[in-house]
């Protein structure tokens, strides 16, 4: 579960840092690639997330 939060963080953080770099530089074609596989990346830990929780429910009793 950890490394599961902790792959969330960290590729939502490359998400913001990409974003960063294509605010400051431009929308030129190697920061638009970084982009794609930072969300790319961050949609993969968020579908391993979600399918982690799905297989183990909680309840907040």
């Amino acid at each position: 579960m950890n490394t599961l939060i902790q792959e969330l963080s960290e590729a939502a953080r490359q998400v913001l840092d990409t974003d960063k770099l294509r605010t400051e530089h431009g929308a030129e074609p190697i920061w638009n690639r970084m982009q794609d596989q930072a969300m790319q990346r961050l949609q993969k830990a968020r579908d391993e997330f979600e399918a982690w929780n799905a297989a183990y429910p909680h309840t907040d009793d």
